[in-house]
């Protein structure tokens, strides 16, 4: 996909194809490219969000998607690139599938926007490691009291493993994805990151043994992690029932990708 000669407008301003290369990178195909190859580039995008949508289960679900939602995920949803995003976006969409048509699902459509992707994967890994570790073991997630207990130690290798990131700025990017999830509300207040001795002088009940990242969960970053599962108006109860279907409305790539990680401590 290449941008078209000569000069192009970009939000009524007039740049010519090497500034917009200069400024934004491979990104400028959006925005300086063909007409064609832009919609076609938007269109493969939403049929990705459409086929995570109908893989977790929206035909089968009564209803329609309220408009408002339906826009809200469609304008930003043709204009990214990562699969995991995507799918995120396809299970809002399936949840907001409804007879009433209510829009239960925009506030949710609204803090995902705000995400960066390696946010959305550090959310994606915080919810799915506590389900595979608590389901069947903690009677209730809604209970404050149980909740705050609760103290999910992830490696900062694995960590960085998983978000495809390197480590030479770590503290930089552990920053700003706790910041973001802290401000979204989708973790709980309380988070520790750094060596092993750090970290245990803190809470010697851990017994950390390799530099982590020590997070507790939300009840929003819990009921974001159902909807994007495509589970419409979840009780968040279900994240700590065995038995639960949901990871398995993930991608197999990031099914894969945590089944060996069981690390909360209570």
């Amino acid at each position: 996909m290449e941008l078209e000669t000569g000069i192009a407008v970009v939000g009524g301003a007039i740049a010519s194809k090497d500034v917009l290369l200069k400024v934004l990178g491979p990104t400028a195909d959006y925005v300086g490219g063909e007409l064609k190859n832009l919609v076609q580039r938007c269109n493969m995008n939403l049929s990705d969000v459409f086929s995570s949508s109908l893989r977790k289960g929206a035909e089968q679900a009564n209803g329609s998607v309220d408009a408002r939602t339906a826009k809200s995920i469609f304008d930003d949803a043709a204009y990214c690139d990562d699969d995991l995003i995507k799918d995120y976006y396809g299970g809002l969409l399936c949840g907001a599938k409804s007879d009433s048509s209510d829009d239960a699902a925009l506030s949710y459509v609204s803090i995902l926007k705000g995400m960066s992707r390696i946010q959305v994967k550090t959310h994606f890994l915080i919810y799915a490691v506590l389900h595979k570790s608590v389901a069947g073991s903690l009677p209730s997630i809604t209970v404050e009291e149980e909740r705050n207990k609760i103290r999910l130690v992830i490696g900062l290798e694995r960590y960085f493993t998983f978000i495809k990131q390197g480590q030479q700025d770590g503290e930089a990017t552990i920053n700003h994805v706790v910041s973001g999830l802290l401000r979204a509300g989708l973790i709980g207040h309380f988070f520790q990151y750094g060596e092993p001795d750090f970290i245990n002088s803190r809470f010697p009940d851990l017994n950390v043994k390799t530099p982590s990242l020590v997070v507790c969960p939300s009840i929003l970053g819990v009921e974001l992690f159902l909807w994007a599962a495509g589970i419409r108006n979840p009780n968040p109860n279900l994240i700590v029932q065995s038995g639960a279907e949901i990871l398995s409305r993930y991608p197999t790539e990031y099914q894969n990708a945590v089944q060996d990680l069981r690390c909360p401590e209570r």
